[in-house]
């Protein structure tokens, strides 16, 4: 028993554990080096500036390296997929200025009717699925991935109805007849992207919910360069015109989609939370 007034410190209480992040006195020398040197290691990888070590405390740099690495090949991955449509653009410009003035129309046609609702009604997989996450139940989210594809499957169903009737809508709206009619010809092409770009979309949200991110940048990379020959070829060698910009666009499409349903599969990304196909995706449909 130590006397009073004694500089001798007690020793540790028996079965106590250091708390993660606090600095304990007792904590032995070689374990705390090694956390030291492991964060360190962390923040330097992004912040080699010594400057910018002095001035900004190690948890910043730890926690915006992290956030970084998650946002980076995210930016990424959605600049890649708006690079799709961009590409069409330039090679529909090189057809003629009808065609390329159908192509937007029809573009814009397609964003405002069916990809913006589409991808709004996805958006909703993005609360679901983290929270279920946070929450561990892996099988749920497997269960909220099939609800999802139903619906927008079904959706897929008044999005034909109004992109069928494109052509009477341009026209009701006062635009060229020759150009409404290049739209809609793309249009009728593009129909059977609509479900692939709306199950793209839900394999994102599944994936980038789990904090998983790269496997859609890669898929969008390889995407990208199928997009490009498939409008080379389709356009120019075999001289198709609009449609084969269209043709080149529902490849792209289809390809990202299966290309990412591939990756999944292959790297079994799938296991955790995915218990097979159940009716219980046929489950509380109703609104309120």
């Amino acid at each position: 028993m130590a006397k009073r007034g004694s500089q001798d410190l007690p020793g540790p209480i028996q079965g106590a554990r250091p708390v993660v992040g606090v600095p304990a006195a007792n904590q032995s020398g070689p374990e705390k080096e090694e956390e030291e040197e492991g964060l360190n290691a962390v923040s330097n990888k992004l912040f080699r500036c010594a400057k910018v070590r002095h001035w900004l405390p190690l948890a910043y740099r730890e926690e915006l390296y992290h956030v970084l690495r998650l946002t980076g090949p995210l930016v990424l991955s959605r600049i890649l997929n708006f690079l799709l449509p961009f590409v069409n653009t330039i090679f529909c410009g090189h057809i003629g200025n009808a065609e390329l003035a159908g192509f937007a129309l029809a573009s814009a046609t397609v964003n405002f009717t069916t990809a913006a609702t589409g991808w709004g009604l996805a958006l909703a997989c993005d609360t679901l699925i983290s929270q279920t996450f946070g929450g561990k139940n892996m099988k749920r989210i497997g269960t909220i991935l099939q609800k999802s594809s139903v619906i927008l499957l079904l959706f897929c169903l008044p999005c034909w109805a109004i992109l069928i009737n494109s052509y009477n809508l341009l026209i009701a709206m006062h635009q060229d007849e020759e150009v409404a009619r290049i739209a809609q010809l793309y249009v009728m092409v593009f129909l059977p992207a609509v479900p692939a770009m709306f199950i793209h979309q839900l394999q994102v949200a599944y994936l980038q919910n789990q904090g998983i991110i790269l496997p859609q940048m890669y898929t969008a990379a390889v995407a990208n360069i199928f997009n490009l020959g498939f409008n080379y070829v389709l356009i120019f060698s075999l001289d198709l015109g609009v449609i084969g910009s269209a043709i080149a666009s529902t490849l792209s499409w289809v390809t990202i989609c299966l290309l990412l349903f591939g990756y999944i599969r292959w790297r079994k990304l799938h296991e955790k939370t995915w218990g097979g196909w159940s009716t219980d995706c046929l489950q509380d449909w109703a609104l309120t």
